[in-house]
């Protein structure tokens, strides 16, 4: 393993399976929104306990997010990434086979606490492996996975479903592409090259990196924008339900209207990444972006 991680290309290889983790959290991700239009019948509930299953993983997976940072830089991005992702191994496993609604619900709370932490870890793994002039363009690959994840459950779901008339075989086919991904994971993922070690810092010292982060105003921008951007999911979340409900769309149709933004991210995810790293600025592709 070790002449591998001298090879040129193992930064490549390294980016390849963490792109294979992210696709599938972001299945996992809107699995729920996607079979929302199935789970309102196959359960008997009204779309406010609907509501309720979804938010269980957004909930978690949101107040996760800090302390996902720490775990950064108290256990290094790989420990953190395969403790978390064996957690969501589980939550996967128990909402494929589940057929009550506290189970599901149970399910969606442990799924997203397994994914809560792996971006910021694998953006961490791709900073130290990738120079400077790439690394925008790696981390946009690795979002345009996660584009890629969103488009196989909104439209994979429907065909699943209309074809051979049930979803939980695509759930079933994702776990096991997790469980060998996880296996992938273990034997490539390293912290950084050898002689550029992440250091391990204290607790007392995160809790003063982290208030030290919370005071500076040029944070707020930044915050206040992913705040208002984050409104977006709720549109995405409940666009199948409502096509359905007022336009009285098929399940096919609804796949096909959800995933537009979802194909759309999987080239502009990268081309960002290329045009950010071309002009060595990152501030000018934002603000265009954020103007879209």
């Amino acid at each position: 393993m070790e002449e591998i991680e001298r090879k040129h290309w193992f930064p490549l290889l390294l980016l390849s399976t963490i792109c294979v983790t992210y696709f599938v959290e972001n299945f996992l991700r809107t699995a729920a929104s996607a079979l929302t239009p199935v789970l309102l019948v196959e359960l008997g509930i009204d779309k406010g306990t609907m509501g309720l299953l979804i938010s269980a993983y957004f909930l978690i997976y949101g107040i996760m997010q800090i302390p996902a940072g720490m775990f950064t830089d108290i256990f290094g991005p790989r420990r953190t990434i395969l403790s978390f992702t064996a957690l969501t191994v589980i939550g996967v496993f128990l909402f494929w086979v589940s057929y009550r609604l506290e189970l599901l619900f149970a399910a969606q709370f442990i799924i997203g606490i397994g994914c809560s932490v792996f971006y910021i870890n694998a953006v961490s793994i791709i900073t130290h492996w990738f120079p400077l002039d790439r690394k925008a363009t790696a981390i946009g690959i690795l979002s345009a996975s996660s584009g890629l994840g969103n488009f196989t459950s909104y439209m994979g779901f429907p065909l699943v479903n209309t074809l051979f008339g049930g979803w939980r075989n695509l759930y079933f086919i994702m776990a096991i592409i997790l469980v060998a991904n996880y296996a992938m994971n273990y034997v490539i993922l390293k912290n950084s090259p050898e002689g550029n070690n992440i250091q391990v810092k204290s607790s007392r010292n995160l809790f003063s990196s982290f208030w030290e982060v919370v005071k500076d105003k040029r944070m707020y921008p930044f915050i206040i924008g992913y705040i208002l951007l984050s409104f977006s999911w709720v549109f995405l979340t409940w666009m199948p339900q409502f096509l359905v409900d007022t336009k009285n769309f098929t399940y096919i149709e609804v796949g096909i209207v959800s995933s537009i933004g979802t194909i759309a991210a999987i080239p502009g995810c990268i081309a960002i990444g290329l045009i950010s790293d071309k002009l060595k600025n990152r501030k000018r592709p934002q603000v265009f972006l954020y103007s879209l």
